[in-house]
């Protein structure tokens, strides 16, 4: 008796489909052999090119999930519009960059960016590029470019000054988005406009990127899998699944092409985010919204998510917002505390340097964890202080933390008594200036 075939396996009349084939051909094997198609994350091949953008976007989810471990489905959500948002550049006076952040190399950068590329609107793929080379680019043809090893740009560093500009200057449409430059004319030089609005993905290991950068793009981190996620991944092989990709290209295209302008920047929009938050989630949020289905309200929880409004925030939080949300629970827990033996809870004008690092430097300290009722009787519900500051105590000192507050918050520390009930001269922070700044940046 010949054996079964086990499902899923082909036998000899079911050969793999190479490169050279065409896509269609790949696909049905796909869908034969159960890789393909709605059942394995793979595009729904019933949907027709005429789809709504909804059908769409959800099929570009689950291509994304299907070779992409991301560690919170607001990545997923955000990777997906950021894709529709390359076909919808025109419809936008913003263009936040997607950067991804990896602490170290094989965390899925390149794949991620390969994956995202094969379905955006006129990618153009760079391992490295000068800020010259890239404005001059940008303005001549306008594609959508991807920037992989962006840590070997000195996007951060001395030298990296035009390159900088660049990626904040192309945010913006407008004359904020114009570079001028002096070339070289007949006989002498001659101003020319360069145009640099439009969008960039780009990748890096480390802290590669600036603030400027950071705040004005989607920042998601990559993490290398665990060995239970890397048992059940499905690797991608471009050759073979690029036929997949292309059709999701071709859909948005389509949608592109039959829609009505004006219909998606047309559209009054509630964000739930401020500031220049606001500014570059109004663009994904009118996708989400024209999208319809479940795409307007997991868009606006991945935006409240990845701009740190939430418990779950601190994962995106840079270095600075991230000290300033634990140094608040440090704070609460000190106010609402009223145990006559602590002399550090006992606040007048202010709270020592060393009481903050103190208690940032033991982050499981038993009084985080257990409930806190204040002086009034009242149930006190405090975040968790990140265990990093335990592991850093060696580089957070009071010099290091008087940095970071006063260059990122304007806020200084001073030497005042009565900070203690002591009436000891210590450095510290004024009460009035702390609960000024949480009020202002959290």
């Amino acid at each position: 008796m010949t054996p079964a075939t086990p499902a899923g396996t082909a036998d000899e009349t079911s050969t793999r489909p190479t490169s050279d084939d065409a896509p269609s051909q790949v696909r049905a094997y796909e869908k034969a052999n159960g890789t393909g198609g709605t059942g394995s994350r793979g595009v729904d091949q019933e949907t027709p090119d005429s789809a709504p953008l909804g059908s769409i976007l959800d099929d570009t989810e689950k291509l994304i999930r299907r070779w992409i471990t991301y560690t919170h489905e607001a990545h997923y959500v955000t990777n997906a519009l950021w894709v529709a948002a390359t076909h919808l550049i025109d419809e936008s006076n913003y263009a936040p960059p997607l950067v991804l952040n990896a602490p170290r190399m094989n965390s899925g950068k390149t794949t991620v960016q390969d994956i995202t590329r094969m379905m955006s609107r006129d990618s153009l793929a760079a391992s490295n590029v000068t800020g010259a080379a890239l404005f001059r680019l940008i303005d001549a043809k306008h594609p959508t470019i991807f920037i992989d090893e962006a840590d070997n740009s000195n996007l951060d560093a001395e030298g990296g000054e035009v390159f900088r500009a660049v990626m904040t200057s192309g945010f913006k449409r407008g004359a904020s988005s114009n570079f001028i430059r002096s070339v070289q004319g007949k006989g002498d030089f001659v101003p020319k406009v360069y145009n640099v609005f439009g969008l960039v993905c780009i990748a890096g290991n480390g802290k590669f990127a600036p603030e400027t950068v950071l705040s004005r793009g989607f920042v998601i981190p990559l993490l290398p899998r665990t060995a239970a996620e890397e048992a059940v991944a499905e690797e991608f092989d471009e050759e073979y699944h690029e036929g997949l990709l292309d059709e999701v290209r071709g859909r948005f295209e389509t949608f592109v092409a039959a829609m009505e302008p004006g219909i998606v920047r047309g559209r009054e929009v509630e964000c739930t985010v401020g500031g220049r938050n606001a500014q570059k989630w109004r663009f994904l949020l009118r996708i989400a919204d024209l999208a319809g289905g479940e795409w307007p309200r997991r868009t606006r929880e991945a935006a409240e998510y990845l701009c740190g409004v939430g418990k779950e925030s601190k994962e995106y939080a840079n270095e600075a917002t991230l000290l300033l949300r634990d140094l608040r629970t440090v704070f609460v827990y000190l106010l609402a505390t009223d145990d006559p033996q602590n002399s550090d809870a006992k606040l007048r004008e202010g709270i020592p340097t060393r009481t903050l690092l103190s208690y940032l430097h033991q982050p499981d300290h038993p009084d985080f964890t257990r409930p806190l009722v204040n002086s009034k009787g009242e149930l006190v519900e405090l975040p968790p202080v990140d265990p990093c500051w335990a592991s850093k105590s060696d580089e957070l000192d009071d010099n290091r933390l008087t940095r970071i507050l006063r260059e990122s918050f304007a806020i200084h520390s001073s030497k005042k008594r009565n900070m203690y009930p002591d009436g000891k001269q210590l450095r510290g922070y004024a009460v009035a200036d702390l609960v000024d700044l949480f009020g202002r940046f959290l």
